[in-house]
């Protein structure tokens, strides 16, 4: 009797510890990594006659978070609500996106209120749709990686080697910049990342992307991918003229290291 009156009442400490776990919300929807907050973005810049589906992007460190009253404050700026859901990037907070298309240059006013329950938040952010790109010229080697002149795959590079010479327009500020390739890891590749300076001598990559999978069993190969060409990647980070948010521009150039005569 001793026995079964042990067994009822772990069976009844079980139960009511299932019901308490079962009315506290789940931790994983809520962002509690330290020093993660909320970001409402003050003011974007986007282009005209061009979408963007993530031109305001949005995260609240509750979950649960949605828009509504979006408007914009002109006819010539398109808004809408593209993303409502869980930002599994930062913690399971709120991530929300409102997409923007101008149907010409002009800095227009997008508003806003974000809810959760009882919390309401007013916003208000400045859309900048302006057409003037950064960049006064992007060469390498002395080659324009800015003009697009050189097939539909990427720009095949006239040189090996030479300098990387970023130029930008006034108001835009250079931040840094990067070069990505693959580097040979066992029989496939890993892409590996360097910092340069502006106006760096730099010698492109001769390690095209490779994948090989082979059986640990029989050593039967399963697949073996090689391409004929290897990419490296300049990608220059500089701050917006008009957002002052940072904002990073990739240029590829292509090397042929892989044929048959």
């Amino acid at each position: 009797m001793k026995k079964n009156s042990i067994f009822l009442k772990a069976i009844a400490v079980i139960l009511t510890l299932a019901f308490v776990f079962a009315a506290v919300p789940a931790f994983r929807y809520e962002a509690k990594a330290a020093g993660v907050k909320d970001v409402i973005p003050a003011k974007v810049r986007i282009y005209s006659r061009s979408v963007s589906n993530s031109a305001i992007e949005i995260f609240m460190v509750q979950a649960g978070y949605k828009i509504t009253g979006l408007k914009s404050n002109s006819s010539n700026l398109k808004v809408y609500n593209t993303r409502t859901g869980a930002s599994y990037e930062e913690g399971y907070g709120s991530e929300l996106r409102i997409g923007c298309y101008a149907r010409k240059e002009g800095t227009y006013k997008v508003s806003y209120t974000l809810v959760n329950g009882k919390s309401k938040i007013k916003k208000t952010t400045t859309v900048y749709a302006k057409n003037d790109g950064p960049f006064k010229s992007v060469k390498f080697a002395g080659q324009r990686l800015d003009l697009r002149d050189d097939g539909d795959y990427g720009y095949m590079a006239k040189k090996n080697s030479g300098k990387f010479e970023v130029k930008l327009n006034k108001g835009y500020k250079l931040k840094g910049i990067e070069v990505r390739s693959y580097a040979l890891n066992g029989s496939s590749t890993k892409e590996v990342t360097k910092k340069i300076s502006n106006k760096a001598n730099v010698t492109l990559s001769d390690v095209p992307y490779k994948y090989s999978y082979s059986s640990s069993y029989d050593g039967t190969v399963y697949e073996n991918t090689e391409y004929m060409v290897a990419r490296t990647v300049f990608a220059v980070t500089y701050t917006d003229k008009y957002s002052k948010q940072e904002k990073t521009s990739t240029y590829e150039l292509y090397r042929l290291v892989r044929w048959v005569e």
